[in-house]
């Protein structure tokens, strides 16, 4: 164990969405234990980082244009500080070389098996994981916490994002206008990135769920999806209300007045999660254990077996994400709306 007081403490977390929205309580309780805080991440998630400001600073390489003049651009400002300690809680080659370029007093990060790349190499200090690799990367990150002498809080506490005057205003009109009332509406969000199709839940089971929400339950749904997804829901949009893709402030806002989430293993239904709102995740392809949403008001639908991208009319479901059904689903909002 290090612990370093009221020093000055570089936190490196460079992506993606969800791995960054799970660092929040502990950038929190960082934040509560040192004087000043610096946040790392890439410069394609500065949105999110801006709306759970626990740091004094933030610092976006830039990823988005990287080039000589950009990368010297970020070296000065990095260098302008100075860090008692670098903590690398990502753990990649990439994180790692930043962490080293800091000139911190103490660069700290995961051992051999909880990094890649051999980012191990470039830690002058490890934070003891044990022996069981697959956990949480909500513990994997309290692991840094407990390394520091800072004892993790439970996760009773949510952590909604802080959220612009304009995206309560937009939310608030939506609700209006399409007639819904806070926290009487579920949010169906259907996407997944395009790089990680395997992990979308099949829009027709969302349809059937939506249905279900609205015969049992008398709860109406919100569709929405990202902004590269379009094709996923074009031919519905005219039966279903859509939330057409927006900034991640209003979206946010809007998830925040609905008393329902469900999605798949993405970073909104994180930050659904780690605001407090009733949240479903529905897994299969990602493992439930490193990619489970935060806190009490969530739940996990798993199955196993579910390896491939489901291919619609023409797909068997023998293994892909329609093998967990609707009623499969729904049985788990019944429980967690009991609660």
């Amino acid at each position: 164990m290090i612990k370093m007081g009221n020093g000055s403490v570089l936190v490196i977390r460079l992506s993606s969405m969800g791995d960054i929205i799970r660092a929040v309580p502990t950038l929190k309780s960082l934040k509560e234990n040192f004087n000043r805080v610096v946040f790392l991440a890439e410069d394609r998630f500065s949105e999110i980082a801006e709306m759970y400001p626990f740091y004094d600073k933030a610092i976006f390489f830039p990823r988005k244009n990287l080039n000589l003049s950009s990368f010297k651009k970020f070296i000065l400002e990095l260098r302008s500080e100075k860090f008692d300690l670098t903590l690398d809680i990502h753990g990649i080659l990439k994180s790692a070389v930043i962490a080293k370029l800091s000139r911190s007093e103490k660069i700290a990060g995961y051992p051999k098996n909880f990094s890649k790349e051999f980012a191990h190499f470039f830690y002058k200090d490890k934070i003891p994981c044990g022996d069981e690799l697959i956990i949480s990367r909500y513990e994997r990150y309290e692991k840094a916490l407990k390394y520091l002498g800072i004892e993790p809080k439970e996760q009773e506490i949510f952590f909604p994002p802080n959220i612009s005057d304009e995206a309560s205003i937009f939310a608030e009109n939506f609700l209006r206008e399409n007639n819904l009332q806070k926290n009487r509406f579920a949010f169906l969000f259907v996407g997944a990135s395009k790089k990680q199709k395997f992990k979308r839940w099949p829009v027709f089971r969302f349809i059937k769920l939506a249905q279900l929400l609205e015969k049992e339950m008398n709860i109406k749904s919100v569709f929405a999806y990202g902004p590269d997804e379009r094709d996923l829901f074009l031919e519905f949009e005219k039966d279903f209300l859509t939330l057409q893709p927006c900034d991640l402030k209003k979206t946010s806002a809007l998830i925040l007045q609905s008393s329902l989430f469900v999605g798949a293993d993405t970073g909104l239904m994180h930050l659904s999660a780690l605001s407090g709102v009733n949240t479903v995740a529905v897994m299969g392809a990602t493992n439930p254990l490193i990619n489970r949403p935060y806190g009490k008001n969530s739940v996990v639908v798993f199955k196993e077996g579910i390896k491939n991208e489901c291919l619609g009319a023409s797909c068997s479901h023998d293994n892909c994400m329609a093998k967990i059904t609707e009623n499969d689903v729904f049985e788990k909002i019944k429980q967690l709306l009991e609660r």
